[in-house]
């Protein structure tokens, strides 16, 4: 119990009894909202690199992307605190944005979107190995999107590899992603 300034006591809510998530497993989801967090990251790098380059539509496209991982961030630390728990916000390690093409960087990118894909299957694995349906049942919508992630990255790489092969089609790709 803790107290407010006039002396008034309130519940903390760890009287409170609810399905608590299982240790392995929780630990997975509060590294999940930081790998998310460093994605996020990771996407507005990109996106400042191709905007230097002056490639504005797709720097916007990325820095959209960035907004995404942030969402799916606070989505994971929202299902947290439902469990009864809360994400513990690690250090911010700076971003390898040494990039040394922009085909460079959507492979790169793409790499992630695969890592994260990789991360969110261990928690599933986790989950279902805990007997923690719901915490897989949570993680369904996450997976699926992780599927068209890397379906629709793919594709980026496969354009930018296209578009690069010839000098000033790059702006016809940046064209496609204003």
């Amino acid at each position: 119990m803790a107290a407010f300034a006039g002396g008034e006591k309130w519940s903390t809510g760890a009287d409170i009894k609810q399905t608590s998530l299982p240790e392995k497993t929780e630990q997975l989801l509060k590294e999940q909202v930081d790998k998310e967090l460093a994605a996020s990251r990771v996407y507005f790098a990109a996106s400042i690199y191709f905007d230097d380059l002056g490639f504005g539509g797709i720097a916007s496209y990325l820095k959209k992307e960035a907004d995404g991982e942030q969402t799916h961030a606070g989505g994971f630390s929202d299902y947290l605190i439902k469990r009864g728990s809360h994400a513990n916000l690690g250090a911010l390690n700076a971003v390898a944005a040494d990039w040394d093409s922009p085909v460079h960087c959507f492979e790169a990118l793409l790499e992630a979107e695969v890592a994260n894909t990789a991360s969110i299957n261990a928690i599933a694995e986790q989950a279902l190995q805990d007997k923690d349906h719901m915490t897989y049942s949570f993680l369904k919508e996450y997976l699926d999107e992780q599927v068209n992630a890397e379906d629709e990255w793919t594709t980026n790489v496969q354009k930018i590899r296209s578009y690069a092969k010839l000098p000033g089609l790059l702006w016809h790709l940046d064209k496609e992603f204003s």
